[in-house]
């Protein structure tokens, strides 16, 4: 009867996989000066998420991102973030605890250069951990200071300058 102790083997494997969106979000906040230079940690950085994806929202400025609220798509509303990002000066990481649903539309703001990312990220059922790197490089705004520049999976933009 070697087929029981299997069988009771493979169910209690089934039963212990992880099936929720109960996931922690880890980002490492970088900084690079200028293109020679190399990337450093950023400790002047807040960060936000929202449960839902790129298209469901938008950010109509550096002062909301910071603020941690986005302009919802569907009815141009302004909402507060669901989930506020914490901040580890011990290793320059922002940490998101306990993401519950499959979409979030993660925002990242450099407070020292006045640039924010922006991204949408997939969780699956069962994962425990999801980590990834936002590197602020002020000088790519040089060129065009309202450009918006893709990087990776990530947007980023930087505060508009008011011309006097």
């Amino acid at each position: 009867m070697k087929t029981v102790p299997i069988i009771a083997m493979l169910l209690l494997a089934v039963s212990c996989q992880k099936t929720t969106y109960d996931c922690d979000l880890e980002i490492n906040s970088r900084t690079q000066a200028s293109p020679d230079a190399q990337i450093e940690r950023l400790d002047e950085v807040v960060a936000f998420a929202y449960y839902g994806d790129t298209l469901d929202y938008s950010l109509k400025s550096y002062e909301q991102a910071v603020g941690g609220h986005v302009t919802t798509s569907k009815d141009d509303q302004t909402r507060p973030a669901d989930l506020k990002g914490t901040y580890s000066a011990d290793d320059g990481r922002i940490t998101f605890r306990g993401i519950s649903q499959p979409v979030v539309f993660v925002v990242v703001c450099d407070t020292r250069n006045k640039i924010y990312g922006y991204y949408q990220q997939a969780i699956s059922k069962g994962l425990d951990n999801v980590f990834v790197t936002f590197t602020s490089s002020p000088w790519r705004f040089d060129a065009d200071p309202d450009a918006t520049i893709r990087e990776g999976q990530w947007r980023y933009r930087k505060e508009a300058q008011i011309a006097i």
